[in-house]
């Protein structure tokens, strides 16, 4: 039996989705900078990352967002939204292990040396953000099905 007492309306999820959507075209911005002009400007690297922790939580969100409609409990911190959207029937098993694929850009910003850091930074944003456009898509289609 569903309960709808965590249920932002909907209205709301596609705003959120849509703020996620603005984050992933920032960040489409900034990974057309030259990975030499990205290493040595703050703003740039300082931005993508943020803008990347940003993309991420709201990822996160929605995806928890979705799995309180589902199950009628809250997902806060709990990493685990894959796999409660596929034990669910929501996404596939192949989307479920992109989500905790992707979930892993966390580690880059504990990278203790921060060229390291901000070299993978821009390896995601040059190679993974249609990643993360994907998983949007396929958060978007998990709540019209929850």
């Amino acid at each position: 039996m569903k309960h709808d007492d965590h249920r932002v309306p909907r209205d709301e999820f596609r705003r959120r989705v849509r703020h996620l959507d603005e984050v992933l075209t920032i960040l489409d911005g900034l990974a057309k900078t030259p990975i030499d002009v990205f290493l040595v400007n703050p703003e740039k690297y300082g931005s993508a990352e943020r803008f990347l922790q940003v993309a991420l939580l709201a990822l996160h969100n929605l995806g928890a967002e979705v799995v309180s409609i589902r199950d009628a409990v809250r997902v806060d911190k709990d990493w685990n939204v894959p796999d409660r959207l596929e034990a669910s029937g929501l996404i596939s098993k192949e989307e479920a292990a992109l989500w905790r694929d992707v979930n892993r850009f966390h580690d880059v910003f504990v990278q203790d040396d921060l060229e390291v850091a901000h070299r993978r930074v821009h390896e995601i944003l040059t190679t993974r953000l249609e990643d993360l456009r994907s998983l949007m898509r396929t958060v978007v289609r998990a709540e019209q099905r929850s």
